[in-house]
């Protein structure tokens, strides 16, 4: 029986979509098959543990899965905890499914099974594509960049219009694809595109609205201006941008793009190469470059705020991208540079980065939390505040909320390595992703190096040890350095793989005690790999403690895999200092405001004083 109607609901097993009430939800696969059980033994009492065997057979993290599945039928079935009107809860043993079950009337056409809904293309979206450069002068990308991201930064100021990210726009234009395709992947309705030319002392930039449903223009129009005043010629592109992109979409929008008083055209172009380059975040190359050219600029002018922002995001990503015995100069740069870009701007979207960071940084995440929310309401709109809540509430154990604000974010950059590895993670501890480490596999690749480490230790945790250790062994020369910052020179291969793949405990303590004394003797470059390292050698002890003395940009990121549904994680939430530690961390502040993981025993946080 393909189709039922439980209660007011249609549901149809087949194509896993329920309709109620004028509404359509498409529903995963493993809280279908919670509703076909609870069918099929339907008026009689079910318990959790019953339920979770069937459908998850987990150790771990079962009732998490079970308690979201329950309240995703109910809310698609037209149902609440409070009605329980098809679903009863039977407190301290399970549930009940109560509602009346009958036949469907077959259609009159055969039923299309209907693919997982994506939100509808709003008529206020668009995404502003790198603007091609035409020049015989060499690689100068960074100019047609500059100009798309002056656009960007412009349109981030107009009410209810959906700007594209620029991480995954970018992405998708490099990777060739038409406009129309660009648009479905970002689900926008129109695309910017355009050119630069430069002939002697004349450059002209070109700029179109392009209609991604029939190819149309909306709005096209050349700029001309003099080489060497590049910067007065954006500011007018990124201007009329605005108002004409505002005009074609029928949004009001009667503020005025800022600009930087900087004049220098030489300067300018330093700006300009120092920030493409901070995007590839490459620890050997590039952000180096960025910092010497940023710091540059910052020199000659200090009031200069998106170049102070830059330059504190670059000396934050080489404490995550690069080991170097300079790290202590970089952190103490990076806190610089994000005091002065504050200081002088301190409600324009560039400055928010290097501030978030630096919240990040301060390892209070209540007062992380306020800041975003603050940063929300100034800003309304902006995907990169939300996806920091998001950070946060997985952070704090609160999957289904942080997913929430996740996959909306996500929206705006659907191609961002960070976010996509989170949403796995979140998706995994709920039970909805079988394959949690392919993500991880991609921001690997791109230069992401804990993210190696955590590949083998999910596949370690999901009985795939073959496959763990040869990704470990073919990879372990680019780890080394990741682990010769925790452990010091003395690490190996055989070490490693027998503290991570075999769990041994012999190794674990051998590598416990060498990061302890260095953490200690404050040896340890801050980064992400030095919080999730402890989570995967199972020493809670060595977490906190590295949680409390190495600050990291990525702490809300790394503290999702506590919550997950390794061994590992497990006994770490079952230690007896973790009430403490989560305490210090400021998360039941937190728990009170957006509500508490049903994984913690809530008098245990109120025993602690």
């Amino acid at each position: 029986m393909a189709q039922v109607c439980i209660g007011d609901a249609q549901v149809d097993f087949a194509a896993r979509v329920i309709e109620c009430g004028g509404r359509t939800a498409s529903v995963e696969p493993k809280v279908m098959a919670v509703l076909h059980l609870m069918m099929q033994r339907a008026g009689e009492a079910i318990t959790r543990e019953d339920l979770i065997k069937n459908i998850w057979d987990v150790r771990f993290g079962g009732d998490e899965r079970l308690s979201r599945a329950i309240s995703i039928l109910r809310h698609a079935m037209g149902d609440s905890a409070g009605k329980q009107c098809c679903i009863e809860t039977i407190p301290k043993h399970g549930y009940r499914l109560v509602a009346e079950i009958g036949d469907v009337a077959a259609p009159q056409q055969p039923a299309e099974v209907i693919a997982e809904a994506k939100p509808a293309v709003s008529p206020h979206s668009v995404a502003v594509l790198p603007f091609d450069v035409m020049t015989a002068s060499g690689d100068q990308r960074y100019i047609g960049d500059g100009i798309s991201e002056e656009i960007i930064n412009a349109l981030a100021h107009v009410d209810d219009l959906h700007v594209a990210g620029r991480i995954s726009t970018f992405a998708l234009a490099r990777a060739e694809l038409s406009l129309e395709d660009i648009a479905a992947k970002l689900n926008v309705a129109f695309v910017v595109e355009g050119s630069v030319r430069q002939s002697g002392e004349v450059t002209r930039i070109t700029a179109q609205l392009i209609c991604a449903d029939d190819g149309f223009h909306r709005w096209s129009e050349e700029f001309d201006g003099n080489a060497n005043d590049l910067f007065g010629l954006y500011g007018r592109v990124a201007k009329s941008s605005v108002v004409n992109i505002s005009r074609a979409l029928d949004l009001v929008h009667d503020k005025d793009h800022s600009e930087s008083p900087i004049r220098d055209q030489d300067l300018f172009e330093m700006f300009l190469e120092g920030r493409a380059a901070t995007h590839q975040r490459d620890g050997e190359s590039s952000l180096p470059m960025e910092i010497d050219l940023l710091g540059q600029v910052v020199e000659r002018d200090p009031t200069f705020p998106e170049a102070w922002a830059f330059l504190a995001i670059a000396h934050y990503f080489m404490l995550e991208y690069k080991h170097t015995p300079d790290w202590r100069e970089h952190l103490k740069q990076a806190q610089l540079a994000t005091s002065k870009a504050v200081a002088l701007a301190p409600d324009a979207p560039t400055t928010t980065v290097p501030r978030l960071f630096a919240a990040a940084q301060e390892g209070r995440l209540d007062a992380h939390a306020k800041l975003v929310e603050a940063l929300s309401e100034r800003m309304p709109g902006q995907s990169l505040a939300e996806f920091h809540l998001s950070t946060i509430l997985v952070g704090c154990g609160l999957m289904r909320q942080g997913l929430e604000h996740l996959e909306h974010a996500m929206q705006a950059e659907p191609m961002s390595h960070a976010g996509n590895s989170l949403l796995s993670s979140a998706r995994h501890i709920l039970g909805d992703v079988e394959d949690p480490e392919s993500a991880y596999i991609e921001a690997f690749g791109n230069g992401v190096l804990p993210a190696g480490l955590i590949v083998a230790w999910l596949m370690t945790d999901r009985a795939k040890q073959a496959e763990a250790l040869d990704f470990l062994e073919k990879h372990f020369a680019k780890l080394t350095p990741l682990l010769a910052n925790l452990f010091g020179s003395e690490v190996t291969f055989a070490r490693i793989s027998r503290a991570i793949i075999d769990r041994d405990d012999e190794a674990r303590d051998q590598l416990a005690e060498a990061m302890r004394q260095r953490i200690e003797a404050g040896e340890v470059q801050p980064n992400s790999g030095a919080l999730l390292v402890p989570i995967m050698i199972g020493r809670p002890k060595l977490f906190m403690q590295a949680a409390r003395n190495v600050s990291t940009t990525y702490l809300p990121g790394a503290l999702v895999h506590l919550w997950g549904n390794t061994r590992e994680a497990h006994e770490l939430r079952a230690h007896p200092d973790f009430p403490a530690f989560a305490r210090e961390l400021g998360m039941p502040e937190v728990w009170d405001k957006f509500g508490w993981p049903e994984a913690i025993d809530r008098a245990q946080f109120q025993a602690v004083t």
